[in-house]
């Protein structure tokens, strides 16, 4: 009985630090991405996570969620 609840609390344990970890390398991800925006002509918006260095804009090519590429 004793090891059981042992065990239990030590599983417990183990999915919390997992799921600190994979929130905190998700966070550098987005981090890194927001940090590299394009200076001219590169995708922006959508899934790419990327966005576009003033005085450019992301224009879209299609709805919101489609990729766009950076113009003035």
């Amino acid at each position: 009985m004793e090891s059981k609840k042992y065990t239990s609390l030590i599983l417990v344990v183990l999915v919390i630090i997992s799921i600190l970890f994979v929130s905190a390398d998700a966070r550098n991800m987005l981090e890194r991405k927001a940090l590299e925006c394009y200076s001219k002509g590169g995708g922006c918006g959508g899934f790419t996570f990327q966005y576009c260095c003033y005085p450019l804009q992301c224009i879209y090519s299609g709805p919101y969620w489609a990729m766009g590429t950076c113009k003035l």
